[in-house]
């Protein structure tokens, strides 16, 4: 009986944590799924660069990632806006790189003073991008791995219904 009871909130513990993992994949999946299809639809505007810098990414003993980032402006309908290239998620798809040097020299390819397409969203013309959302390798781990938990947590709810179907 105590076994039962052991295995029972076991099999709860591990159903939580598929559920969490779950939901956190099906999370950043459909945001990045979002952004895709929502950015497709935006249009474009010419704008300008002004200014470049490097942001950086914490990692474990002291170590950091770089990557290039743009503010630029833009004009729609008369109005001027002025945005952060990575200040949207998804926004641009950061290349991240192990030393400044070479994230600077990343963000030289779009010189201070050079026009560039920002695409915009309609509804809200202060929201906008340099460079729109892409799915890459990881994106389709990320889609796959959903799409295999959430079909083995259906097989094993609906077996799990079955099995106790039969005890009763």
């Amino acid at each position: 009986m105590k076994l039962r009871i052991f295995v029972t909130a076991i099999l709860g513990l591990l159903a939580l944590l598929v559920l969490g993992l779950l939901g956190y994949t099906g999370a950043a999946v459909g945001s990045k799924l979002y952004f895709l299809a929502a950015e497709r639809t935006w249009p474009q505007t010419e704008a300008t660069i002004t200014s470049i810098h490097t942001i950086s990414k914490p990692l474990k003993y002291g170590n950091h990632l770089w990557a290039p980032s743009w503010t630029y402006t833009y004009t729609v309908d008369g109005r001027s806006y002025s945005a952060e290239s990575t200040h949207i998620a998804h926004g641009y798809d950061v290349n991240w790189y192990q030393y400044e040097p070479v994230a600077e020299r990343d963000g030289l390819l779009r010189p201070v003073g050079s026009t560039v397409h920002a695409f915009y969203d309609p509804g809200n013309p202060s929201r906008s991008v340099l460079d729109r959302a892409t799915f890459d390798l990881l994106d389709a781990i990320y889609s796959a791995l959903f799409i295999l938990v959430f079909a083995k947590t259906v097989d094993f709810v609906r077996t799990g219904r079955r099995q106790a179907a039969k005890r009763s």
